[in-house]
């Protein structure tokens, strides 16, 4: 079974700042230039609601947040084939037209590289708590302290040592800094 686009829609509009928190978070993990992370987002929800299918016994946050990746995928497919269209004339037929560019791509290839292990290793930090993983993820996407309180329903108490926890593991496994 599953749910009608109207059940969807009125699903998505009960989302609590909680919800929405954890989609950004997942749009803004999933998001790759240049599709910036709302328009991921706002892609995503169009296609939940015109043209998916959310199964009823699936919670709507996960079939969005699903839909996050699944566009995600796409649009990096379509970045992936996407060709440029060079000039041709006498000067490029002298001179080599786009070496600066492939040093660039190259460039951004290995930091979005280092920067996906760096993600990876301090992660991995907190595979035995799930709250504090959410938590540095959190900070690793910059939502604002209160935005994380909300989204892992701690109260300020237990949401400031589970903080202060995630920032001493990874000062303890980093002591130098973030080196890849």
């Amino acid at each position: 079974m599953i749910r009608s686009q109207e059940e969807v829609e009125q699903a998505i509009s009960r989302f609590t700042e909680a919800d929405w928190a954890r989609l950004r978070l997942v749009s803004n993990r999933y998001a790759i230039y240049p599709v910036e992370s709302e328009d991921l987002l706002s892609e995503s929800l169009l296609r939940a609601v015109h043209h998916r299918n959310c199964p009823i016994n699936v919670d709507v946050v996960k079939y969005v947040a699903e839909a996050i990746k699944s566009t995600a995928h796409s649009e990096k497919k379509l970045i992936r084939n996407r060709h440029e269209l060079v000039p041709v004339n006498e000067e490029c037929a002298t001179q080599p037209s786009l070496p600066h560019l492939a040093s660039s791509v190259e460039e951004r290839l290995i930091q979005e590289q280092t920067a996906n292990n760096i993600r990876s290793k301090i992660l991995s930090l907190f595979d035995d708590d799930e709250i504090a993983l959410l938590i540095a993820e959190g900070m690793m996407e910059e939502i604002n302290g209160e935005e994380l309180r909300e989204l892992t329903k701690l109260d300020q108490s237990n949401f400031d040592s589970k903080r202060r926890l995630v920032r001493r593991r990874i000062n303890k496994a980093f002591p130098q800094g973030w080196i890849a």
